[in-house]
């Protein structure tokens, strides 16, 4: 029978010794705890560094906000043209209005549609009212409609409509 090599210690006697087997377990129990702490001191670590990251983000640097739609009426897209006309420029129109720089572009890109828009208005609450410039697909029934309504109007007949189980009259 071949020897056996001998270690330090030999695992018989390590498990009938009570003092070694404690020295072992004492020694593992204080591994798990180091790697404990090790792992709490990390996470602090990444707490105060996520803490700082956002007090410093809130602080230093501007954090990018979604603007509150804004709608301008056709009438306040006169009043811009007026302006632009005049050398403002688009940043202080935009945040004399509310807007992004990128609508008062839009706007001045749009000129003549807005301006041929409020020549064929019939009057001023139409202008106040309106936000958008948009045509009928069928723009002779269009005409043809509004035609009438006027005529109507000019004779005095209320003009009714349904609105959601309401009757509105105009």
């Amino acid at each position: 029978m071949p020897q056996q090599s001998k270690s330090k210690y030999s695992r018989t006697s390590e498990l009938r010794t009570p003092e070694l087997r404690t020295d072992r377990s004492t020694e593992r129990l204080n591994r798990n705890i180091n790697m404990v702490l090790i792992v709490t001191e990390l996470q602090l670590q990444l707490l105060a560094y996520y803490a700082m990251a956002s007090s410093s983000a809130s602080t230093s640097s501007k954090v990018a906000t979604k603007r509150k739609r804004n709608t301008l009426s056709i009438e306040t897209k006169l009043q811009i043209l007026k302006k632009i006309e005049k050398g403002s420029s688009l940043s202080s129109l935009a945040a004399e209005y509310g807007t992004g720089k990128s609508t008062i572009f839009d706007i001045k890109r749009s000129r003549e549609k807005i301006m041929k828009f409020a020549t064929k208005a019939v009057d001023e609450t139409s202008l106040k009212k309106r936000c958008i410039v948009r045509r009928a697909d069928d723009s002779t029934f269009d005409k043809a409609i509004h035609l009438w309504f006027l005529q109507e109007r000019h004779k005095g007949t209320p003009v009714l409509y349904k609105y959601h189980d309401e009757i509105i009259i105009i």
